[in-house]
């Protein structure tokens, strides 16, 4: 069903001040001065996958934040930022090896530098679900008749899916096909090829 959405509560801005997080749910926050960040606190089961994702809002805007789960001593046991993704977001998987109370630091990678009531964010907290999800590095790929094109495809699998990937392609233009593509557990990215016959037309097609 959909998630509970609540938004931030301050103050919130140290470990001991953090805020109860009920998950599944996302709130709704945002960094009001240079040096903000906020602290939530989740209880949870041992052995528990979570995905935790943060999206600055809107989408492309200037928040560019990071998260952080954080024991009880302040250590930090897991962390994602925006500059490994695209698009203003971050995410992570975490596995507790315990129940217990671990704790999630968000802070913007500009902080100290830029903040204020426009910098907002979106953090979701919830159950791993396995899964995963494809990206062609190109948008286009040109094939001459009675040639090849290359288009590397990166993968990102979630919830600790470990199968392999059966890649099929539909709305190939007549006389061209895909070459057989499965990707291997663990593999991040693979290249799928496209042959085109000798005596092809020239066409355009959207692939799927």
């Amino acid at each position: 069903g959909d998630l509970l959405e609540s938004l931030e509560v301050e103050p919130n801005d140290a470990q001991a001040a953090a805020e109860p997080l009920a998950w599944p749910s996302t709130v709704n926050g945002r960094f009001l001065s240079l040096d903000d960040e906020d602290w939530y606190r989740c209880e949870v089961a041992a052995d528990a996958l979570l995905s935790i994702e943060c999206q600055g809002f809107p989408r492309g805007g200037a928040t560019l934040p990071s998260v952080s789960v954080v024991d009880a001593s302040g250590a930090t046991l897991a962390q994602a930022s925006a500059v490994d993704f695209a698009g203003g977001r971050c995410r992570l998987e975490w596995r507790s090896p315990s129940a217990g109370q671990p704790w999630l630091r968000v802070a913007d990678l500009q902080r100290g530098a830029r903040g204020g009531p426009d910098f907002i964010y979106r953090i979701t907290v919830r159950q791993a679900v396995a899964d995963y999800s494809l990206r062609l590095r190109s948008d286009f790929a040109n094939v001459l008749p009675g040639g090849r094109a290359e288009i590397d495809v990166e993968v990102d699998r979630r919830g600790g899916l470990d199968v392999p990937i059966e890649v099929t392609v539909a709305g190939l233009p007549e006389s061209v096909v895909a070459e057989p593509l499965t990707i291997a557990p663990g593999q991040p990215m693979a290249k799928l090829v496209l042959t085109s016959a000798a005596a092809a037309r020239p066409q355009d097609a959207e692939l799927s």
